[in-house]
């Protein structure tokens, strides 16, 4: 039970560090619409169209985020 606990422990700190790396350098997001010419972009969190059944709190508007 011990060991369950310690990986378990790790393993959260390992998603926090990449969660940490992955917004702290917000000049790698690009908006994939200005990108690619003619790109739909259907964001299904963004609408009520989804897994949830409703819009998912955080996306505030249907953009596609890429990291370059």
């Amino acid at each position: 039970m011990r060991m369950r606990g310690a990986r378990l422990l790790l393993l959260g700190f390992g998603l926090a560090s990449a969660s940490v790396d992955a917004t702290s350098s917000s000049e790698t997001f690009v908006d994939a619409s200005r990108e690619v010419e003619g790109l739909i972009v259907e964001m299904r969190y963004f609408g009520s169209d989804n897994f949830t059944g409703r819009p998912v709190a955080g996306y505030e508007a249907p953009v596609c985020l890429l990291t370059r």
